[in-house]
């Protein structure tokens, strides 16, 4: 009986090795990942937020009907779903991201400092933290030396680029909302918006820059430097930095069909209304 070869031994267990690092992780191990990111938690919030800039516009318009409006936010409760985002994250996740990855990311997440960082994230979102930081945003960007790891990191998150998506995203939607109301008649000119919106990108790309800093400066306040040293090198990871990107890129899409799909239906709408009154 013939022996292997001790190279053609090594390639084959290199080959094995390779194949279960390169695994694509499971839906059940991406889906501890964001939850334990916080990221389901975020998502969570679009619903609210695309319904809370409609009903504003709506108030200051005056022009749109109760039933209009409790019609508008079924059709964006119907069509910005959550779980449908989370799913496009997932899928984004799955594709970029290996499962040795996700066991590093969990292994940081579920550490003494991962759940520090995450507690302090937490803490910072409710409306109370969030008027409070706003109101010391001045004195917050006088710490030079935390203002410099708040830029740096949001280099390594893409924090500014996610919530300038989203900004588009929810005014592409709550635009859509409101002409549909106000002119159910007439298709929205979505062009419109977007080339306002191109206008003024680097305007708004300043004033999120800002807001992203004075946040992270303000979540990350109680702890360390040393610590915030740490979780800098942790996102400069490779696979911390696989999973951010592939999360921005879920995100977009989910984003994106989203408004799709909520423009469709409130066009319809829109055309059903206006035969019944023809």
């Amino acid at each position: 009986m013939k022996t292997m070869k001790p190279n053609l031994v090594f390639l084959l267990a290199m080959s094995i090795f390779c194949s279960v690092c390169l695994a694509s992780p499971s839906d059940e191990s991406i889906d501890d990942i964001l939850e334990l990111s916080g990221v389901t938690s975020q998502v969570a919030d679009y619903p609210g937020m695309i319904q809370a800039g409609f009903m504003q516009g709506a108030q200051q318009s005056g022009s749109i009907s109760e039933s209009d409006a409790a019609n508008i936010i079924d059709s964006i409760n119907r069509t910005v779903v959550p779980a449908a985002i989370l799913g496009d994250i997932r899928a984004s996740v799955k594709k970029s991201v290996s499962e040795n990855d996700i066991e590093e990311i969990q292994k940081w997440y579920k550490s003494d400092l991962g759940q520090e960082i995450t507690n302090a994230e937490k803490a910072a979102s409710t409306p109370e933290s969030i008027q409070q930081m706003m109101g010391s945003a001045q004195e917050l960007m006088q710490d030079t030396k935390r203002l410099e790891f708040a830029k740096r990191l949001d280099q390594l998150l893409g924090a500014t680029e996610m919530t300038l998506d989203l900004q588009r995203s929810t005014s592409i939607a709550v635009y859509t909302a409101m002409m549909s109301a106000v002119q159910p008649d007439q298709e929205p000119d979505i062009q419109a918006i977007e080339d306002q919106m191109t206008a003024m990108e680097s305007q708004m790309r300043a004033s999120i820059e800002q807001y992203v800093a004075v946040s992270f400066i303000y979540t990350y306040q109680s702890i360390s430097e040393e610590k915030l040293a740490k979780y800098e090198t942790f996102l400069g990871t490779d696979a911390a930095r696989k999973f951010n990107d592939s999360l921005i890129e879920g995100l977009k899409v989910g984003l994106k069909q989203a408004v799709v799909d909520m423009m469709s239906e409130i066009a319809q709408f829109s055309k059903d209304t206006e035969n019944k009154q023809s």
